[in-house]
């Protein structure tokens, strides 16, 4: 069954990357045309494909849903913070599927988002405040909750709330730390040598 699941997720990721592929280069092409002609730094091009590659996995994980069952039938919209994940562990009846179940969707929100907190002021150099990340990692959130609202206007089992954008946002945060910590330290450093 994982194997399935996984064979799934890969087929979407790989056609999510079809489409995506050649709107990077045309972006990376017009944006070299406007500008003076300047070389080619492999380490931004590095970074900045990488973190295509993660928006990629983050559309396959969201918009796009893994198994049939969750192609037809009733989602849910709560626009009360809150009430889905409080209400998760407030109805575990004391099995532990419950709480893996909880856990997944509290920690996997959380988890999402911590790369877009990393990555984000890697390539975007001009802003790279905590503001700019929350908004960025807020506007990317709501885009996903709305394309998913979308797609239960069509009929699709899609879940539409507002817990997901709040632990989308807490996680990008987490890796704007992580960032602050870890990453800008090290830059620096290579910079100075």
């Amino acid at each position: 069954m994982l194997a399935v699941v996984l064979g799934q997720f890969a087929a979407r990721v790989a056609h999510l990357g079809a489409f995506i592929a050649p709107a990077w280069i045309s972006i990376r092409a017009a944006g070299y045309l406007e500008r003076e002609p300047r070389s080619i730094s492999p380490r931004r091009e590095m970074v900045l494909a990488v973190f295509i590659a993660y928006l990629v996995v983050v559309a396959a994980l969201t918009i796009v849903p893994l198994q049939q069952r969750a192609v037809s039938g009733v989602g849910i919209v709560s626009l009360i913070p809150g009430r889905t994940t409080i209400g998760c562990y407030r109805q575990m009846t004391g099995t532990p599927v419950e709480l893996v179940i909880c856990n997944m969707q509290l920690l996997g929100n959380i988890l999402l988002f911590v790369p877009m907190g990393i990555l984000l002021p890697l390539v975007w150099y001009r802003p790279r405040s905590v503001t700019a990340t929350i908004g960025a990692a807020l506007a990317a959130s709501v885009t996903i909750e709305i394309i998913q609202y979308l797609q239960q206007s069509m009929g699709m089992k899609r879940s539409v709330d507002i817990d997901d954008v709040i632990l989308n946002v807490f996680g990008a945060l987490i890796g704007y730390a992580l960032f602050r910590l870890f990453v800008r330290k090290t830059i620096a450093g290579a910079t100075n040598r």
